[in-house]
């Protein structure tokens, strides 16, 4: 009982709630989404209708993801570990990208290149790395940055948000996630 409480408070700090099961990885699973125009279970390739929350894990680690207003994230080969994916009927309502583990000056570093891409400030990623340095991993307080509240990626898009975890490989501690939030009344 207390192994499934500790699995399922870890699916919820990685941002995967709704009670959901992760979707086994696959040799063709890939990440290239339009969320352009919807963000639909169909437009995610939803991979198991029976499910609220999902773990796709991409067999080559990389991603695209179309956003409105020709914005667009993307990542390169071996980059994606996790995409969790949350919805709320046939409509997405929470995509988070995790990386694979990395060091704490290659997560710093793309941190902030990512929350440069989309406008963030970089200050909350910038006391992050002063305070990580004197820490364990393990100790370190988690970075986040985001637009202001109620601001998204393109017109009737997500709101956004770049994160540092902890990502408990004692070799390389830390993931990046980028974060895509749909308020209700957004776009569908």
């Amino acid at each position: 009982m207390r192994v499934a409480a500790l699995v399922a408070a870890a699916l919820l700090a990685a941002g995967c709630g709704g009670g959901g099961e992760s979707a086994k990885k696959s040799s063709t699973t890939m990440i290239d989404w339009d969320l352009s125009h919807s963000h639909t279970m169909q437009d995610v390739s939803w991979p198991n209708a029976e499910l609220d929350s999902v773990d796709i894990q991409p067999s080559d680690g990389a991603a695209r993801v179309r956003l409105p207003d020709g914005k667009e994230f993307s990542a390169p080969a071996g980059s994606i570990r996790h995409a969790f994916v949350t919805r709320k009927g046939d409509t997405v309502t929470e995509a988070q990208l995790n990386t694979v583990p990395q060091s704490r000056e290659e997560a710093y570093k793309l941190a902030k290149e990512w929350a440069e891409r989309y406008g963030y400030s970089s200050a909350p990623l910038d006391t992050w790395f002063e305070e990580s340095a004197h820490a364990k991993p393990v100790e370190a307080s988690k970075a986040m940055t985001r637009a202001a509240s109620g601001e998204t990626i393109g017109k009737g898009g997500p709101e956004g948000a770049v994160k540092i975890l902890y990502s408990s490989n004692d070799d390389q501690p830390w993931i990046v996630a980028f974060l895509m939030v749909w308020r209700a009344g957004g776009a569908t």
